[in-house]
């Protein structure tokens, strides 16, 4: 874990000054650099991981705080002004961690599931063993983890508990409608409200010279209106 957000955080600082940390390149655009670039890096064979609640929250961590800087807001700035993570990936269309995790891994078991029983991929995911698990081994297993990212799409039973093996498996058989399912994003993303580029905001010569005919217009009606005011007081 730790060599794999060493090499996320390489590939996020060779890019802050000239994609991310200016204020000249479109949130959006960032968020499709990150998520292309950085996330692929960060996440490159998380369909196998089994991690643990500490391993997801330092991804966590890590994530939400790339995130701030593409917004350019500082830790102190989202506790003085009570800036919540959830605001920010609203405002780049970034996802949370958890999402990436469970889309990325669901798919890759839709994947197993369509396979034949004859593939070793299907045959290693349906595996038992038969002894006791020692105790103080494993900390986490793929199949809870496979739970954790079903519960995080709402794939859940009456009561609760995410659906089994069969049953998934078998929604897995519709590959188009498993993509769909899998990849449905948690909320709806609007229209950026984005500061335009500094090019696209200098003013050219010929607005500068409207601007000040405009304002000596003015100037010369309040004028007017002025000289008209006091000739009428005066008589």
């Amino acid at each position: 874990m730790d060599a794999r957000i060493k090499k996320a955080s390489k590939a996020f600082c060779a890019l802050r000054d000239c994609v991310f940390s200016t204020r000249d390149v479109s949130e959006r655009l960032k968020e499709k650099i990150y998520s292309g670039g950085v996330l692929a890096v960060l996440l490159y064979g998380c369909k196998s991981w089994c991690l643990t609640a500490e391993s997801i929250s330092r991804l966590r961590n890590w994530h939400n705080k790339r995130i701030r800087e593409m917004c350019r807001v500082t830790m102190c700035q989202s506790f003085v002004h009570q800036i919540s993570p959830a605001s920010l990936q609203k405002r780049t269309g970034v996802f949370s961690i958890e999402y990436y995790l469970a889309s990325r891994t669901l798919l890759w078991a839709g994947l197993v599931a369509r396979m034949p029983n004859r593939r070793l991929p299907k045959r290693l995911m349906l595996s038992w063993v038969h002894e006791p698990r020692i105790e103080g081994g494993q900390d986490m297993t793929y199949s809870r983890s496979l739970e954790r990212h079903l519960k995080f799409f709402g794939l859940v039973d009456d009561s609760g508990k995410a659906i089994t093996f069969s049953q998934w498996a078998t929604q897995a058989q519709d590959r188009a409608g498993w993509l769909k399912l899998v990849t449905k994003v948690p909320f709806d993303i609007g229209k950026p409200q984005l500061r335009p580029p500094r090019c696209d905001t200098r003013a050219t010569p010929e607005e500068k010279r409207r601007f000040l005919a405009r304002r000596v217009q003015e100037t010369e009606q309040r004028r007017a209106l002025f000289n008209a005011e006091t000739d009428a007081e005066e008589t």
